[in-house]
């Protein structure tokens, strides 16, 4: 009995896929807000430019499919 609970708990590979597409286009969907935001791309230096990065912070993002790990800049 306690195989069957162990196996419904594994998540199957296109959910972790799914999971990982996910968790890499929310992250995209951020980089470019950012670039939009400042007015330039990273490492770019342009007179329009208005703000820098100092890197990334973890955020984590509650969903129904569970806990999605984002890197916000």
């Amino acid at each position: 009995m306690g195989g069957f609970k162990e196996i419904c708990r594994q998540q199957h590979p296109v959910e972790v896929v799914f999971d990982e597409w996910l968790r890499n286009f929310y992250n995209m969907w951020l980089k470019e807000e950012f670039k939009l935001q400042i007015g330039a791309d990273y490492y770019e230096r342009t007179p329009t430019r208005l703000d820098y990065s100092l890197g990334y912070y973890k955020r984590r993002l509650i969903t129904k499919r569970g806990i999605l790990k984002l890197d916000v800049p």
